[in-house]
């Protein structure tokens, strides 16, 4: 080979190595931009007022509480909680988030959103609720012994976040929580980690079981609740997906 083919050669192969890494470029934007993995998900900041208006307030009730849920935009606003009281609006609190818990009387409540800049506020909904009969939950937790370990995934992942924990069919305990092969990289979480025990708090810590809900998407925030006879799980973020269990083990059925 002459030296003028040998550069040829050479011109050819960064060529090459220049084009295929333009399209690994445009590739993992054309992938990673429209998922914003802010605190507004795959929802663009514009569509935040719009749907804001469309979802109102949701309420949520169990003994001696209310809770009440919205959209909500913490860069622009913040919120204003009032109640119904003796035929005159009062205002109970602030949030700064699209999350409020009233612990006392149901009855009607409203939610304000008040502009940063300055802006008249702006009526969210306005909603009627009321608690369940009985003595409400223990607000705070308290820690009443010695921190313990529980369990940190080798095999799906190094780490685990955003957890949640149940007892099974079969009597065993479950651990289920966002991971990935990285230091952190929540772009990279699109599963989640197993733990199991007979026992809990496991006095050895959990046994790493095979990772769950790997549908290359971003997985987040897991939580399992048990219904009619079935087990059903949800996580987010961009969008909520379910999937359902007969015995807490096998999942299926995604959506």
């Amino acid at each position: 080979m002459t030296g003028r083919e040998a550069r040829r050669l050479l011109k050819a192969v960064i060529i090459l190595l220049g084009v295929w890494a333009l399209l690994e470029i445009i590739m993992r934007l054309y992938v990673d931009l429209p998922l914003k993995a802010d605190f507004y998900g795959s929802i663009s900041r514009e569509d935040v007022r719009e749907r804001q208006a469309a979802a109102g307030v949701k309420t949520a009730a169990g003994p001696g509480w209310v809770h009440l849920g919205w959209i909500a935009d913490p860069e622009r606003e913040s919120y204003r909680i009032e109640r119904l009281s003796a035929g005159q609006w009062t205002e109970i609190g602030q949030s700064r988030f699209g999350s409020f818990l009233w612990r006392g009387e149901g009855g009607a409540f409203r939610v304000f959103a008040v502009p940063k800049g300055g802006d008249q506020p702006r009526l969210i909904g306005e909603v009627s609720a009321e608690p369940a009969s009985g003595s409400p939950p223990l607000y705070r937790p308290v820690i009443a012994g010695p921190w313990q370990f529980l369990f940190r995934p080798q095999r799906s992942g190094y780490y685990i976040n955003d957890h949640t924990i149940f007892q099974d069919a079969e009597g065993n305990w479950r651990l289920i929580g966002i991971t990935s092969k990285t230091d952190g990289d929540y772009n990279q979480e699109r599963y989640f980690a197993v733990g199991v025990s007979r026992e809990f708090p496991p006095p050895a810590g959990m046994t790493e079981e095979a990772p769950i809900a790997d549908f290359g998407e971003l997985a987040w925030a897991p939580h399992v609740i048990q219904a009619g006879g079935s087990y059903h799980m949800f996580w987010s973020p961009h969008k909520l997906h379910q999937m359902d269990s007969a015995d807490g083990i096998t999942w299926t059925n995604h959506r």
